[in-house]
């Protein structure tokens, strides 16, 4: 995934990449799927490829299209929404890989796809053994709560557990940014939770969203 882990300093997210983000979501839930609009953003993105506002502008509204609408029982729909979007974030991390944000867009989406586990969760330990290195803002923690995510998903309950309890030692403070964007790894995790019976990662959760949101 990474060429060289440790020349990697991840970009931080500021307040104007914040406002893109958010306007993205709002234009999906108020003009629903506009074709005109998204070939604006896709050309504003292309002419100006390794501008993270632009990129994120054009990647977010289509990820807020599809997260709004998309049904994650039909494989093919999951698919269809999915490649593209996953094609246009490794595009620009491949060349410029200090783009957190894009790299946990793409993870958040591999997951939902049901493929590939084993080697997303390799990629997500890397990029754990990344954000290790530096003391980052506490919302990088839904990398860990990604990883114990996929590990639940495969049934391997203690290392989820695992990543779970080690949260509190990398992270301080209350999310301050994007706060409901990334309350939905919580949310997720959460509700695949409560369908069984491990009540010690649910609690664990539950500390987490008390003391980070």
């Amino acid at each position: 995934m990474f060429v060289s882990s440790e020349d990697i300093v991840f970009n931080e997210l500021d307040k104007n990449l914040e406002s893109i983000i958010r306007t993205s979501s709002i234009l999906a839930k108020l003009k629903g799927k506009d074709d005109k609009l998204i070939y604006i953003l896709e050309q504003e993105y292309k002419n100006d490829p390794f501008n993270i506002e632009k990129i994120c502008a054009y990647c977010f509204y289509l990820w807020f299209l599809a997260d709004d609408r998309l049904d994650l029982s039909d494989t093919n729909s999951v698919f269809q929404v999915s490649f593209n979007l996953i094609n246009v974030v490794d595009d620009v991390v491949d060349i410029e890989p200090r783009y957190w944000i894009l790299w946990i867009l793409k993870y958040r989406i591999q997951s939902f796809m049901n493929f590939s586990e084993e080697e997303l969760i390799s990629d997500l330990k890397e990029l754990l053994e990344i954000q290790r290195l530096k003391n980052y803002p506490s919302y990088f923690l839904v990398s860990d709560i990604l990883l114990s995510h996929v590990y639940y998903l495969k049934e391997r309950y203690q290392e989820a557990e695992d990543i779970l309890k080690e949260v509190n030692t990398y992270y301080e403070g209350k999310i301050k940014i994007l706060k409901e964007f990334f309350q939905g790894f919580i949310d997720e995790y959460r509700n695949l939770v409560k369908r069984s019976e491990e009540e010690s990662i649910m609690e664990l959760l539950n500390q987490i969203e008390k003391e980070y949101f």
